[in-house]
């Protein structure tokens, strides 16, 4: 009887094992169902499809998945001296991921030319264009179609010029990355729409210059190797050394496309001598009360050790 129970036991639980093994291959299946079309899209990069080489696409490097769909593609390191690498084809594939939110273009080869149907990616909310040496001119700006985007990277490529003011279109944007270009010119004015930016990076753009308009939640940037100018109301200062004169701020209204050059804004919002004092006396005052409790405390010790002696 007692075999007979462990048997039956036995059993069920190989038809519990098979049941959800059955189950995982199911869902599996479902996790690629959009791996055709990734692979459609591969087989316009000619040699580079390689990368792509899976019987699931949720397996690469190069595809991020979720449950039951793909959602990020990268093309890394594209050569396209091959005549069979077709960008602009890989992405109208693409453009037919219905739940595709992010993608990368970055370290392209020498031949690769910028793709001019990023629109079509129409629900992305995270844009990655970095390490291409050969994009270059002014920045693109086709992206302002992507009207969902939340993260725009395009760093450590070629362009020059200036910040196109219409990039203030893309107000959900909380991520801005121009870092290692050749920009120059003035950050617009329309820039102070961007409410949402919490992130702004535009180290190693020499030339760029003038104030940083008002965008109250950027609490994290990076403004090192340019010639930006901090005011009162600047709210992230990371390797911002220059603190901006009246000349900056007249100069930057006449240049930044403030729609009202003479109104007297940023003329009060530019730091004083007294300003700084206040900021060095509050510093003097914490520094007199940090050593007025150290003392305070070495007291108490001394008073302590000398009650320890008397016993």
């Amino acid at each position: 009887m007692v075999n007979l129970i462990l048997k039956r036991r036995l059993s069920l639980k190989a038809i519990a094992f098979c049941l959800i093994t059955k189950n995982i291959l199911s869902v599996k299946g479902q996790e690629i169902s959009d791996c055709s079309i990734v692979k459609e899209a591969a087989n316009r990069l000619g040699e580079s499809k390689v990368k792509f080489s899976s019987t699931n696409c949720c397996d690469l490097d190069v595809v991020t998945c979720n449950d039951k769909n793909v959602i990020g593609v990268k093309f890394i390191g594209n050569r396209c001296f091959d005549f069979d690498e077709d960008l602009e084809g890989a992405i109208d594939k693409l453009a037919s991921l219905e739940n595709l939110e992010s993608f990368e273009l970055s370290s392209l080869g020498y031949w690769c030319k910028y793709p001019k149907n990023f629109p079509k990616l129409k629900k992305l909310k995270t844009l990655i264009i970095k390490d291409n040496s050969e994009f270059s001119g002014t920045l693109p700006e086709d992206i302002i179609q992507l009207t969902n985007l939340e993260t725009l990277e395009i760093s450590n490529n070629r362009y020059s010029g200036s910040i196109p003011s219409s990039y203030a279109k893309l107000t959900k944007l909380k991520s801005l990355s121009l870092n290692n270009n050749l920009l120059t010119g003035y950050i617009p004015y329309s820039f102070s729409q961007l409410q949402n930016l919490t992130e702004l990076n535009l180290k190693e753009n020499q030339e760029l210059k003038g104030y940083i308009p008002k965008m109250s939640k950027i609490s994290t940037c990076d403004y090192g190797g340019t010639e930006l100018c901090s005011l009162k109301s600047t709210t992230c200062t990371t390797n911002l050394n220059n603190i901006c004169t009246l000349n900056d701020v007249t100069t930057s209204n006449k240049n930044n496309g403030n729609p009202n050059p003479n109104n007297k804004e940023y003329e009060n919002d530019i730091k004083t001598a007294s300003d700084n004092n206040d900021n060095s006396n509050t510093q003097n005052s914490t520094d007199k009360k940090d050593n007025k409790d150290d003392k305070s405390n070495n007291d108490k010790k001394d008073d302590n050790n000398n009650e320890k002696k008397k016993y």
